[in-house]
């Protein structure tokens, strides 16, 4: 029997609609803050990666891939992205030979095409973060593991894949956690070879644990209070809540949000497939079960104790693959589980399509804005002093222009991180800002400041006004104040 007639050829075929999907989002999709900061520390020297990155959160393997490839000449965001569109495609085929270890045949083309239109694997494909290659090192953990209870074998699968998550983001924890508990349901050799790929992943990690240690909890204050944002029901199902493809997704990230009718309709049909699934109590199919349970309940018990640990939208990239397959072992059981699948499938087409033309047609974000804006007030280039999280927006937007201008954030502090911002100036930074911008000033040298938006509090615009600078122009997210000199 050829691979073509062993249910290879669909999941090749829908590979590669997933990533004809995968590489339009990524070519349409604007860049965000995050982002920003891949391309900053894309383009800067290798003896400032660890310690920016000390001074920031997450591991450095992205930043690693990215800076690689935009050291061959590729353009940093780029790269970026390329990483986290090849990384998608990759944990399309390795969830598909998973789902073919754990439900057979069949089972793999359905979990190949209900993640390769899932609209959040597919976002994830298109920014130049984490989530794809922590994707990717899921579904190899997962697929290593059937391996290792069906097969005898995979226990390097299971190494190489906990390491690429722990190395790609900080749930990566969470992972090897998880699949050591999950191991130890296994019969005797297959908990053997998954406590020795879990010793040697957490024995790979040890040199990036000093490192870890010194990261400052305030660069993830923003998921904690995003969390505590949520109303009681919402926390509590927020860890599940955006599995169904045509999942409320707009209250988390730029994709849209399904009718509410297609929201119930998605999720009772999710519901039923994952029941259906567990249905038969397969010892393979509930260790898929164990792999999005216990995941989801340790984000939501942690995000419950104040530890910056999930955001809707993000932290789902730790259970998405085993989800999917779970579904996909359901609809390989017959053909009303499979109807139900299609039509999960179908919501997830339409979806993504949505999810594409509302990103074509996307206007320039804020920061885009506002460096045009500088750049026309200050065609030479010149000092401009930032108060807020703008700073390596402005930076990527003036692109070559860029370097005709001193960016520096205030308070003064916040240049050591410009990953993440804040705030939190003293009156004593209020009064050297004052001084530094009146000198320059007083020396005819172009300056501007981007403050908050009119009536946000600001501790920087007395000082910008003490000092000679008056409001240019302003945004909904932002006021451009410059000195009286600079061109308009």
């Amino acid at each position: 029997m050829t691979r073509l007639q062993a249910g290879w050829g669909p999941v090749a075929l829908i590979t590669g609609s997933g990533l004809a999907v995968r590489a339009a989002a990524a070519l349409l999709r604007r860049p965000w803050h995050d982002e920003y900061f891949t391309a900053w520390l894309a383009t800067s020297p290798w003896s400032e990666l660890v310690p920016t990155l000390a001074q920031d959160s997450g591991p450095p393997l992205p930043y690693v891939l990215a800076k690689l490839l935009a050291s061959a000449g590729m353009a940093p965001l780029t790269a970026a992205r390329l990483v986290a569109v090849v990384a998608g495609c990759l944990a399309i085929l390795v969830a598909a030979r998973a789902a073919r270890t754990v439900a057979g045949p069949r089972a793999a083309a359905w979990a190949a095409a209900l993640l390769a239109f899932h609209p959040l694997a597919v976002a994830w494909s298109a920014e130049g973060r984490a989530y794809s290659l922590l994707l990717l090192g899921v579904a190899l953990v997962w697929d290593g593991l059937a391996q290792v209870v069906v097969h005898q074998r995979g226990t390097w699968q299971v190494v190489a894949g906990a390491v690429l998550a722990l190395f790609s983001h900080g749930l990566g924890l969470v992972l090897l956690i998880v699949m050591t508990l999950v191991g130890l349901s296994f019969p005797g050799p297959a908990r053997r070879r998954t406590a020795l790929a879990a010793a040697l992943a957490a024995l790979s990690f040890l040199p990036w644990v000093p490192v870890l240690l010194t990261q400052p909890p305030a660069s993830l204050a923003w998921m904690v209070r995003a969390w505590q944002s949520l109303s009681p029901w919402r926390q509590l199902v927020a860890p599940l809540a955006l599995l169904p493809p045509g999942a409320p997704f707009g209250s988390a990230l730029d994709l849209p949000s399904a009718p509410l009718p297609v929201v119930a309709v998605t999720a009772v049909i999710t519901l039923a497939l994952a029941a259906a699934a567990l249905a038969k109590a397969q010892r393979e199919v509930i260790g898929t079960a164990a792999l999005i349970l216990l995941p989801a309940a340790a984000l939501a018990s942690l995000a419950h104790l104040g530890v910056p640990a999930f955001y809707p939208g993000r932290g789902e990239a730790l259970y998405l693959a085993p989800a999917m397959g779970l579904l996909a072992a359901a609809a390989a059981r017959g053909r009303p589980h499979a109807l139900g699948a299609a039509l999960l499938v179908g919501v997830g087409v339409l979806t993504c399509g949505v999810a594409l033309r509302s990103w074509q047609t996307t206007p320039p974000r804020p920061e885009e804005q506002l460096a045009h804006i500088v750049a026309t007030h200050l065609p030479d280039g010149g000092t401009v002093l930032v108060e807020g999280y703008w700073r390596l927006g402005l930076w990527y937007h003036l692109g070559e222009a860029g370097e005709l201008f001193q960016l520096e954030t205030f308070p003064p502090a916040a240049n050591a991180h410009p990953g993440w911002y804040e705030g939190g100036g003293t009156p004593a930074d209020a009064e050297l800002a004052r001084q530094r911008l009146a000198a320059e000033v007083q020396r005819g040298r172009p300056v501007a400041c981007l403050l908050p938006p009119r009536g946000a509090p600001s501790a920087l615009r007395p000082a910008a006004r003490a000092a000679g600078l008056a409001p240019a122009t302003a945004t909904s997210a932002a006021e451009v104040w410059i000195s009286r000199g600079a061109a308009p």
